[in-house]
């Protein structure tokens, strides 16, 4: 053997080593996943049978078998069963606190009384009650996994599968609602539809259904679930031509979680990354979406001033202007010079305007059209300097929109999960009608970071960059979520960028 073929040997075999090390290394980071799969296809008492849910549970079981999870793979699973299996998966989960949890069921689900049921097989559908005691809470289910407090959990609800039983629309509620709990903090829980819309069974001969494919088609990458959520979403718009759209709620205490092992996962309250923003300030997104007005208070780069009177500069200037029944350029030309005279001179707002249809629409016009205004005001901030007036602006601003014919969503010092939940009913709101109109307001500290506008609930934690992303809200992905509702128009102002808050890097 030459020389040349022994040194070839030997680095296959020092790759060959280093290879087996370093999946070794990943795994044991992820030692005790724990998953518990459910597909219920045989509904009995008259409730419409599914086609694709067995089929679902089992791939998605067999794709977490091969990412080191210890499946319980459970199909038409009777309420007998139900609880006694959803029982001992969390008493697992729960015997060791470095364990990961994996939550699916696929078959129907529905509401009762703004509650959230997921129904065994056997379950009786004569009236609410009986369809209580034939299903499992999806509350319940939440608040159980948040008293665990293991290394992290993802709840997957595949479930409000087209007709619940026929002819009978008065029971129960269509599709999920959102959960009401901030149990959902720390763990994340996913459904395949937006709240109170049904999911796709899958066309005749489809193996699964259109969100379980797309959640199979990206499973085994190895990124953060938060961008892997974003594709699974993408994937399932386009399986159902865009008439289903994923959402998620709460965030995991783990950086960058992935379902596929990533190596060195840190708890976030080791990190001590420093944040440096790009800029003071947001930057100015230049959409490409037609018919929406993006006015932010101050130019890209620059700090809002949080005023010293009632209301901030910029919404008071915005107030003084609201009324009057001009085109939305011409609103804004005077909203600007009116912050400018209030700040001399110093706070200049910008805006981006992609007006092509409605070129003549003004706020004060009563158009006949629904239209729907979110709004959020933020001063009570739990690791960031606290603010003076987010909170008189929004309230201010939710009656001037109330007196213009605005069904208004006020916010007030609102956390992760309930800004997630208030993005989701407008979006929810807008897509209900084509001819509807949007207005969002957000009045608090936001930040310019890693190319993004990120919008700040008040239990935002900025320890470091992958946290702040974590427990914020980010503009550019609302933009992302609208691009496909196709509403007549909407319209945002972001009053932020207040000062720095304490500790950043200016």
């Amino acid at each position: 053997m030459n020389g040349f073929q022994m040194n070839y040997k030997k680095s296959i075999f020092i790759a060959f080593i280093f290879l087996f090390f370093s999946v070794s290394y990943v795994y044991s980071q992820s030692s005790y996943r724990y998953a518990l799969v459910i597909g219920n296809n045989n509904y009995q008492n008259n409730i419409n049978p599914l086609f694709t849910a067995v089929n679902d549970a089992t791939d998605i079981s067999n794709s977490l078998k091969s990412l080191g999870y210890e499946v319980n793979l459970r199909n038409n699973v009777k309420i007998s069963e139900l609880d006694e299996i959803i029982e001992k998966f969390l008493v697992k989960l729960d015997s060791n606190r470095e364990s990961e949890g994996f939550f699916w069921f696929a078959g129907h689900g529905l509401n009762v009384e703004n509650k959230h049921y997921l129904l065994a097989i056997d379950c009786d559908p004569r009236n609410n009650n009986s369809i209580i005691r034939g299903s499992y809470s999806v509350d319940t289910l939440v608040e159980r996994f948040d008293k665990i407090k293991n290394k992290a959990n993802l709840l997957v609800i595949d479930a409000c599968r087209n007709d619940f039983i026929p002819g009978q629309r008065s029971l129960g509620g269509r599709g999920l609602s959102v959960v009401s709990s901030d149990s959902v903090a720390g763990n994340q829980i996913v459904y395949s539809t937006m709240a109170g819309c049904t999911a796709d069974d899958g066309k005749p001969g489809d193996r699964n259904s259109p969100f379980a494919a797309a959640f199979l088609n990206n499973i085994k990458t190895a990124k953060s679930f938060d961008n892997l959520f974003i594709q699974i979403v993408k994937d399932t718009r386009e399986r159902t031509n865009g008439i289903q759209r994923p959402y998620k709620m709460g965030y995991f205490t783990i950086e960058n979680y992935s379902i596929a092992p990533l190596i060195n996962l840190s708890p976030i309250n080791t990190v001590s990354q420093t944040i440096t923003p790009t800029g003071g300030g947001l930057r100015v997104v230049k959409n490409n979406l037609p018919d929406m007005f993006v006015f932010y208070s101050t130019q890209s780069g620059g700090v809002a001033s949080d005023g010293t009177g009632r209301n901030s500069p910029f919404t008071q200037a915005f107030l003084n202007n609201v009324n009057k029944n001009e085109p939305l350029n011409l609103l804004a030309i005077d909203i600007v010079s009116d912050a400018y005279a209030l700040t001399s001179n110093t706070q200049k707002p910008t805006y981006d305007s992609r007006i092509i249809n409605n070129k003549t629409y003004s706020l004060a016009y009563n158009s006949g059209n629904k239209k729907y205004a979110l709004v959020i005001g933020i001063n009570d901030y739990q690791h960031l300097s606290k603010l003076g007036n987010c909170v008189n602006d929004a309230s201010d601003v939710a009656a001037a929109l109330t007196r213009l014919g605005y069904e208004v969503d006020l916010k007030i010092d609102i956390n992760k999960t309930e800004m997630d939940r208030a993005f989701n009913l407008f979006e929810q709101r807008l897509s209900s009608d084509k001819n509807s109109e949007g207005f969002l307001f957000f009045a608090g500290q936001a930040i310019e970071m890693n190319g993004e506008n990120i919008l700040m609930p008040k239990d935002v934690r900025a320890d470091s960059i992958n946290t702040l992303l974590a427990t914020s809200f980010s503009f550019q992905t609302l933009f992302k979520q609208l691009e496909d509702i196709g509403n007549k128009i909407n319209i945002f102002l972001l009053d932020a960028c207040r000062d720095f808050p304490i500790g950043w890097s200016r």
